[in-house]
């Protein structure tokens, strides 16, 4: 696995490939198709990265958008980032080390992730986020947890 450039082709292929679960969650937030989501947030990141697996399989997005206080930041992957335990080692390792290096620039990087999504709540915590209670919002006020990570 390995950190790459975001293409307009890699991108288009998480696009394309997005797991349910994180269709679900950018519909329960922002009212959206995940494909339009993926697209989206790759044109508004001022920091944006793709992962590979070691195939040069495109098998997620992540970034971060500018915010007024530090940066959003935000994950949009497929099925085979957590295909094998080797996957889901090595992408928890290289996520710490982004995050970490992301720091140093930001300050403070937050966002809202799906009260539904335990995987996601859990590796930020991993990742010293705060996961602060789960509160309503989004079109259809389903629950959502704020992050957030300061230096």
């Amino acid at each position: 696995m390995k950190w790459a450039i975001a293409t307009e082709e890699r991108v288009r292929h998480v696009a394309q490939h997005l797991r349910s679960q994180d269709r679900r969650e950018v519909l329960a937030s922002h009212g959206v198709a995940g494909d339009v989501c993926v697209m989206d947030s790759w044109r508004s990141s001022a920091v944006v990265r793709c992962i590979c697996l070691d195939d040069q399989t495109p098998a997620a997005v992540c970034g971060v958008v500018e915010a007024e206080h530090g940066g959003v930041i935000w994950l949009l992957g497929t099925d085979r980032l957590f295909e094998t335990a080797a996957n889901t080692r090595q992408f928890i390792k290289g996520g710490r080390i982004w995050v970490n290096g992301l720091m140093e620039d930001w300050g403070q990087l937050h966002n809202w992730v799906y009260n539904k999504n335990q995987r996601t709540k859990v590796w930020l915590g991993s990742l010293g986020f705060t996961i602060h209670p789960a509160s309503p919002m989004g079109p259809f006020s389903e629950l959502f947890c704020y992050v957030e990570r300061r230096a």
